[in-house]
């Protein structure tokens, strides 16, 4: 499963697997399938 650290200074995400854009709180990446988990520092 794919962290990805959620920051409010950032615009968009990106998959850490295949790069490809993702919308916060999306629980896929709609590119790759692969499984993402949203962490807040």
């Amino acid at each position: 499963m794919a962290e990805i650290k959620m920051d409010e200074n950032i615009v968009c995400y990106e998959c850490p697997e295949c790069g490809a854009e993702v919308e916060m709180g999306q629980s896929y990446c709609q590119e790759c399938g692969e499984p993402l988990e949203w962490r807040e520092d």
